[in-house]
């Protein structure tokens, strides 16, 4: 695959963040699997649903003034990394009701 050399930069920061991306999902379906092992779906689906909405959000305002891709690999980055949060949390206090 040819990559033009403009575009070389922004192609290897994009593949670095990725890998970040993945390493937090993959950690991420831990936590959401906790919320689903409890029968919480409720939760699990509306954090879902409200990551899903604003970081649609995030990228028509991102495309909108003009950012570029890595700007919209640092969104995803960082719903993802929100999501996690939120799961780890969420996760955390249904076991703690629980036991």
């Amino acid at each position: 695959m040819k990559i033009p050399a403009e575009y070389l930069f922004a192609a290897r920061v994009v593949l670095v963040l990725t890998g970040f991306n993945i390493a937090i999902t993959i950690i991420n379906g831990l936590y959401a699997g906790i919320l689903i092992a409890l029968h919480r779906f409720d939760l699990s689906n509306g954090t879902e649903v409200a990551s899903a909405a604003l970081r649609s959000l995030a990228i028509v305002v991102a495309l909108q003034h003009g950012l570029g891709l890595i700007s919209l690999a640092l969104l995803h980055l960082f719903f993802n990394a929100v999501r996690l949060a939120v799961n780890f949390v969420l996760a955390g206090s249904c076991i703690l009701r629980c036991e």
